[in-house]
């Protein structure tokens, strides 16, 4: 903020400065609207950051001025002389050479630097804001309309012979002293309650019609907002009152070029008129024709006011073209920050010293708790005592903590009786570690299968019905965001084999029909919600091209009791995807199916197999081209008919992802099966037609 702060006052106060000392040299010699387009000029560099393109420019200019190479002509080539070499002398190493770097001041004085500023600038627009206010309440609370109709008259053919289209409304006010314009958005002239003639009128409308074409109001406003923004710089408040004297006088001079001597004589009496014994409006909201401090200046610009020619001509351009050209230096001197917090490398140095030292402390508490760890014991149910902290570490490393003081004495009263509970053999996923008052460190291991179940040394603890979610709220786990295995991580769960004792228990289940069948992520399927199938039931398995598969139940889809059946070895496997399900991909998340809001999966059934289970609503084309999705329930529900009765083709509600109605799905009843051709029952046919084999 204060870097910027002070490129742009550098830009705008260069040209404000060269612009003075011009002035200074040849002001007289030039018209009121050269000095005012340069003036402008200074106000947009104050308010707009030009170093960009200035940068941009110089980098263009180093293209396209490459080095020139160096030739020699008309001299011979020096001798070649062979010579010995002798060894290196220890030379010291020279001292770096000193180099201007940008100011370079601490965080706190930049942030004391900002607030200070901060503080100015909002006082100096709270001021204008009060000044406005006053303006508002003084002078244009009185405006009526003006009635006279050769006032109306006069005000509309001005607005033609300058060509002005917009709206601007003609007003009068007993209160102001001179006829002004205000009126950013919605201009307004106003005339004083005073007697003027037709041929008066027209010269202040001119004036006032003049100020509002060429947008004068909006350049104050500008200049009220720099001088806010730099209210430190005391040449933004020379820059503020300059503009506001040179728009009077070149709107003048815009006035008086077409007039011949007698008109510029009573255009110049109307200025004297109203300048009399009157005060001028405030400057930053209205322009107003006339004003005492400048009206010498203002008359001279009248009664000799003519086109740029000549050798005046030329010197305007010569001078505009220096003050671009300082400009364009300060802009091109500003390119890199004038002010930084700190150098980049003693920045870069500290940063990268304090993450070091943060990482290292970080490493070494993380050897200690791995080293505790290593060291701790197997709990058995007389251990589980006094139990004040406990820690849930994942197989991946990830270490969980109790979120209350309360959970500890939880788990103690939860696991202070052990069980023989049978297990389903599942990979172990993680670890408890439980310290005991008196500085013991103990651990047990969760059996993720469908109860929470937990094991050592043989003995198996029941944490209590249903799944883990109990247990991992204790830890504040997020079970659907927990890491999971891949294949290589289930087959060493290394933890299970090191528990002492760890013997099958009473009431296992009975060895594998196939041992080597080809199985998939366990772990993975568990987590999508599957149920693996008993190993001893040969329904379970399917053998193809002499390898046997090993099948699961996915978890069912909303509104059905029952799971679909698939083959674990394809879940998570994107090995098996052919191109289009791997373009698909995409429309999953975290390798399963979207959710909406109440809670229903959405997806391809391509890949179904991929995920581990089915979408409750299935992408479709509607009837009408709609992109949406189906359910299941409502195509099974469709009635069956014989082949004589059956309209062949039905209809059934195409949904969102929302699971709102957004048109129909064309359904076909896929033809009809003759029982005694085939040897089916009706049973049989409709479950053949069900699984698409007809």
């Amino acid at each position: 903020m204060i870097d910027g702060l002070l490129r742009t006052a550098l830009t705008g106060s260069a040209v404000t400065l060269a612009w003075t000392a011009a002035n200074a040299l040849h002001g007289k010699h030039l018209p009121a609207l050269w000095h005012y387009r340069v003036l402008k000029l200074a106000l947009l560099l104050f308010l707009v950051p030009v170093w960009p393109l200035a940068a941009l420019a110089a980098e263009a200019l180093t293209a396209l001025s490459p080095g020139l190479p160096v030739t020699t002509t008309g001299i011979a080539p020096a001798p070649q002389i062979p010579v010995t070499a002798l060894p290196p002398a220890a030379v010291s190493p020279a001292a770096p050479m000193a180099q201007a770097a940008p100011a370079a001041l601490s965080v706190d004085l930049i942030q004391i630097l900002t607030a200070v500023w901060a503080v100015g600038a909002a006082a100096v627009l709270a001021y204008k804001l009060w000044v406005y206010l006053r303006f508002r309440r003084s002078f244009l609370g009185q405006n009526r309309p003006v009635s006279d109709p050769a006032a109306q008259a006069v005000f509309t053919d001005c607005k033609a012979r300058l060509g002005i289209r917009r709206t601007v409304a003609l007003q009068e006010n007993p209160l102001v002293p001179t006829p002004l314009s205000t009126g950013l958005l919605r201009p307004v002239v106003v005339l004083p309650a005073l007697p003027l003639s037709p041929e008066e009128l027209r010269y202040l409308f001119l004036h006032e019609l003049t100020h509002i074409k060429r947008h004068d109001l909006w350049m104050r406003f500008f200049s009220m907002l720099a001088a806010a923004l730099h209210w430190y710089d005391p040449l933004v408040y020379l820059l503020n009152r300059q503009i506001r004297d040179f728009s009077e006088q070149s709107c003048d001079e815009q006035v008086s070029v077409p007039l011949d001597r007698d008109g510029r004589f009573a255009y110049g009496s109307v200025l004297l008129k109203l300048a009399a014994d009157r005060a001028a409006a405030p400057c930053e909201w209205a322009v107003s024709l006339s004003a005492r401090e400048t009206i010498e200046r203002r008359l001279m610009c009248v009664l000799h006011a003519e086109k740029l020619k000549g050798r005046r001509r030329l010197l305007a351009f010569a001078l505009a073209a220096a003050i671009l050209t300082c400009g364009t230096a300060a802009a091109l001197a500003v390119r890199k920050p004038l002010v930084r917090q700190e150098d980049d490398a003693a920045q870069n140095s500290r940063i990268e010293n304090a993450a070091l030292r943060e990482t290292l402390a970080e490493r070494d508490a993380q050897k200690d708790a791995e080293s505790a760890r290593e060291a701790a014991v197997w709990f058995t149910p007389e251990d589980i005592r006094d139990i004040q902290s406990a820690e849930l570490v994942w197989w991946d490393g990830t270490v969980y903590a109790t979120l209350d003081d309360g959970a500890p004495a939880y788990l103690e009263s939860l696991l202070d009786e052990g069980t023989e509970i049978a297990s389903s053999g599942c990979p172990f996923h993680s670890i408890l570690y439980l310290r005991r008052s008196d500085g013991v460190l103990g651990k047990i291991l969760p059996a993720e299968d469908s109860c929470a179940v937990f094991q050592s040394g043989g003995v198996y603890y029941d944490f209590g019905p249903g799944d883990n979610g109990e247990l991992y709220a204790l830890f504040g786990v997020n079970t659907a965001k927990l890491p999971q295995y891949s294949g290589a991580d289930i087959q060493t769960p290394a933890e299970a084999v090191a528990a002492p004792g760890d013997t099958a228990p009473s009431g296992g289940t009975a060895a594998p029909l196939y041992p080597d069948a080809l199985r998939g992520d366990t772990a993975l399927i568990l987590s999508r919600g599957g149920t693996l199938l008993p190993d001893d039931d040969e329904a379970s398995y399917t053998v193809m091209g002499g390898i046997p598969y090993k099948f699961f139940e996915s978890k069912p889809r909303a509104g059905e009791k029952r799971g679909t059946v698939y083959f674990e070895y394809k879940v998570g496997n994107k090995e098996l995807l052919d191109g289009y399900q791997l373009s698909l991909l995409d429309t999953l998340v975290n390798g399963e199916f979207p959710r909406n809001s109440s809670g229903s999966s959405y997806g391809f059934d391509a890949l179904d197999e991929y995920v581990g289970y089915s979408p409750d609503l299935h992408r479709a084309g509607g009837t009408k081209g709609e992109i949406g999705y189906t359910k299941h329930s409502d195509i099974f529900a469709i009635p069956q008919y014989t082949a004589d009765e059956c309209p062949h083709e039905f209809t059934v509600p195409l949904y969102d992802s929302e699971e709102n109605i957004i048109g129909a799905f064309p359904v076909s009843c896929g033809g009809h099966l003759d029982p005694a051709a085939t040897g089916m029952t009706i049973d049989d046919a409709k479950t053949a037609i069900a699984g698409g084999a007809v």
